[in-house]
């Protein structure tokens, strides 16, 4: 018997691949793989349902809440029946009467993102939206936090975020949470490490990519007044070329290039 996290694993794995690898959603056309997947996700859902009752942190909160992201990612790809006793009407209405959104309450960002996308795929943030706004105001919490305090993100959080939306497809300037992660990651440049500013500066790359190829015919000048045109979205489209116009995460930390800091060392 696998373990609920092992299940949990599992599914993500095969949200991922269909997601990195858009060639294998052709295998959603697999009546069987699809009847398979859905059981394993309706047995993950029994064994994790009686957790979601709980009022306090448990040790398998990242489970639960990549459970969740998981069953939100697979009813968008319609691996569930529209009805029957594996399907995701029945998923959303048992996961709408189950959950306790206190049980996330201690969680860091990106398990609150898991449990944020997966309710938006469950179609739970309008059906439901209790549970979609209570999870709304903890991530607000944490994003309005200062760094390293209560409440606040740690720069590996930045990070971990910023990835899990990108191995779900969901790293786009049009995701109202990517540019409040980016610019905290931005005003964070000074005390990242080296690995983290090396994935920073990747995912910035892809993002002004992306970005650049969805724009039609709005053409964003950087330094320019043609920027006040834009609209909200693409105001963070024009961040976001802007960054990586500087190449802002391959910036030396300024104790490094501060002539006032480094004073002692002439």
């Amino acid at each position: 018997e696998l373990t609920l996290r092992r299940k949990v694993d599992l599914l993500f794995a095969l949200c991922t691949a269909w997601e990195s690898f858009p060639e294998n959603e052709s295998l959603l056309q697999d009546e069987g793989l699809k009847v398979s997947i859905s059981r394993l996700a309706m047995a993950s859902w029994e064994q994790a349902a009686p957790l979601f009752l709980s009022h306090q942190q448990h040790p398998e909160v990242a489970s639960l809440s990549r459970l969740l992201l998981c069953l939100g990612t697979l009813s968008q790809f319609r691996v569930f029946e529209s009805e029957g006793e594996v399907s995701s009407t029945r998923l959303a209405t048992l996961i709408s009467r189950t959950l306790k959104v206190d049980l996330f309450s201690s969680a860091s960002v990106p398990r609150l993102l898991e449990v944020h996308l997966g309710l938006e795929g469950l179609g739970l943030n309008s059906t439901a939206p209790r549970h979609g706004r209570a999870v709304q105001r903890l991530i607000s919490s944490h994003l309005q936090g200062a760094s390293g305090a209560t409440g606040g993100m740690q720069n590996h959080e930045l990070v971990e975020a910023l990835l899990l939306l990108r191995s779900v497809g969901r790293l786009t300037a049009e995701e109202p949470v990517v540019l409040p992660l980016l610019q905290r990651a931005t005003n964070s440049v000074d005390s990242l490490n080296r690995g983290e500013r090396m994935v920073l500066r990747g995912l910035l790359s892809m993002l002004a990519r992306d970005a650049k190829n969805n724009l039609d015919d709005t053409k964003v000048v950087l330094g320019s007044s043609e920027d006040d045109r834009l609209s909200s979205a693409s105001s963070a489209v024009a961040t976001i070329c802007r960054l990586e116009h500087l190449d802002w995460f391959s910036r030396k930390p300024r104790a490094q290039v501060s002539w006032w800091k480094c004073r002692g060392a002439f």
